[in-house]
């Protein structure tokens, strides 16, 4: 692994780059006991309240509902309190991953939602990489 010095990892927090405002979290509904997991319902629902209403990019680990949240069954799973959030939010773009079966871009409500991931169901590389601009204006 190569250092990265100019990163920020965004826990729960945010930072403006050039004008534009990022906010990022690792959360999302328990799933198979992993990591960064709270309960659905008020837990998950008082941490997305965090999130800055003067967003413009949102990064989550793991969907909003409705938005690539499909998994590799075609079972949607996604957050409800969060796409909640961002619709009251409404950042430019929100960008997960954590679907991998649920790949690919939907623009509504204002919002460019993104699935960025990668990988497929069997973690090898599959799908191409997002590149967005974001509005400065």
């Amino acid at each position: 692994l190569q250092h990265a010095p100019s990163c920020t990892y965004l826990h729960c927090t945010g930072i403006e780059i050039d004008g534009v405002k990022f906010w990022g979290s690792p959360y999302q509904p328990e799933f198979f006991g992993w990591a960064f997991q709270l309960p659905r319902g008020e837990p998950l629902k008082n941490h997305w309240a965090e999130i800055p209403e003067d967003t413009d990019v949102l990064i989550t680990h793991g969907p909003p509902f409705g938005y690539g949240d499909y998994s590799n069954t075609g079972e949607r799973f996604g957050d409800k309190d969060l796409l909640n959030r961002v619709l009251v939010v409404k950042p430019q773009i929100h960008c997960f991953g954590h679907a991998h079966a649920g790949y690919g871009q939907w623009k509504e409500h204002g919002i460019h939602f993104i699935n960025a991931a990668i990988l497929d169901e069997a973690y090898k590389v599959c799908n191409a990489p997002v590149i967005v601009d974001v509005n400065t204006c």
